[in-house]
């Protein structure tokens, strides 16, 4: 009879977890994941880098395979996705984002903040799947996931790019996440799946021949939606500005939009035009939230806020104040009418972040102040 010797056994004995519902543990995993990413959207918006969601989801999901997984795992599930992600898209040969040197920084800063955000996120999923004991789940799901998002976004060419360029980090010996540079050109994946849809229901419908008359085919019938009744409606609107470099002005808006049948909405805009006074500035605001309101059907009540005292006072007396200027006639002309549409109570407002339609407009105010756009 032979004996195993003592040290032929190794000092870590490794006991395999027994799965007893693989689907159900993919489902519970995958519901858990991307529960957590959608809970990052409040986040990226208090920290102003949601327009950054994208590449620092990238970052977060590379992050987390370098936390969880050995390096030899971690190049084998890049290999094996690269083969999945398949096909081309429209934005194939659109080039990768280029920046100068402090715009680079910045970019660079922006994406690792946005991947932190989704970190912090995800850190709830990594404890649910831990009390579930389906852990081991969770680094190939945060990057299947993040496939899923990525590759209607930034088509398969690019993330097949994002995943050779990290693997080729890995392969220089630099275990860190590589500084991606995502396409020039973003796909809309709405869109996408409405031409697919169009695609594939031309390819469905049976071909029958027409006779060739010499006329055109005959147009599609006209078809008009049923108008919902809204009682109660009420808006409100906070509207704000800033003057930044270059002599250009950055006007901004937000607005809920709530009635008695429980019904909630949220809009914002922004944009910029050139006004190196800033005369313009805090009128374009009030302007652009006032068409929006124009196309309300039926009367609502409407509460302006601003923290111009200038504007405000404007809106409720129109006695013709210096912001009232003879060439912005039209515009006020438009303003004057919706408030009158509407029961409309223009409100003078402290600076408050803590407010949130302040602090969108704060968030969005800061991103169109760093970005170059053209005059209004």
């Amino acid at each position: 009879m032979s004996y195993i010797e003592e040290d032929d056994i190794d000092d870590e004995i490794v006991i395999e977890r027994v799965v007893l519902d693989e689907g159900r543990e993919r489902r519970d995993a995958q519901e858990a994941v991307s529960y957590a990413l959608m809970s990052a959207t409040p986040t990226l918006e208090n920290r102003g880098v949601k327009h950054r969601m994208l590449p620092g989801l990238w970052y977060a999901a590379i992050n987390v395979l370098l936390a969880t997984l050995e390096a030899d795992d971690i190049v084998a599930l890049l290999n094996d996705r690269i083969r999945v992600v398949q096909g081309s898209a429209e934005n194939a040969d659109a080039p990768p984002r280029a920046f100068g040197e402090t715009a680079m920084r910045e970019y660079i800063e922006e994406v690792v903040l946005a991947g932190d955000a989704i970190m912090e996120a995800l850190e709830e999923a990594q404890t649910k799947l831990e009390e579930q004991n389906i852990e081991d789940r969770f680094p190939e799901t945060v990057f299947d996931t993040a496939l899923r998002v990525l590759v209607p976004s930034w088509g398969p060419d690019h993330v097949r790019r994002a995943i050779r360029e990290q693997a080729s980090q890995f392969f220089q010996g630099q275990f860190e996440p590589v500084n991606f540079m995502e396409p020039s050109r973003i796909l809309d994946p709405a869109a996408a799946k409405r031409r697919a849809a169009v695609a594939a229901a031309t390819r469905e419908q049976p071909k029958t021949e027409q006779p060739n008359t010499g006329h055109a085919a005959p147009a599609v019938a006209p078809f008009e939606f049923q108008t919902r009744e809204h009682r109660d409606r009420r808006v409100r609107i906070f509207v704000g500005s800033d003057v930044v470099e270059c002599g250009f002005g950055v006007w901004a808006y937000a607005m809920t939009i709530t009635d008695d049948g429980g019904r909630y909405e949220f809009r914002k805009a922004g944009g910029r035009l050139k006004d190196p006074t800033g005369s313009r500035i805090a009128l374009a605001a009030l302007h652009e939230a006032c068409l929006a309101v124009a196309t309300l059907k039926g009367r609502s009540t409407v509460a302006v806020e601003s923290t111009d005292e200038r504007l405000v006072s404007a809106i409720a007396s129109g006695d013709g104040m210096a912001v009232r200027r003879p060439e912005d006639a039209q515009a006020w002309a438009e303003i004057d009418h919706v408030t009158a549409a509407h029961d409309t109570s223009p409100r003078l407002v402290s600076a408050a972040l803590s407010d949130a339609l302040q602090e969108s407009c704060d968030h969005l105010i800061r991103d169109l102040s760093r970005t170059k756009g053209a005059s209004r």
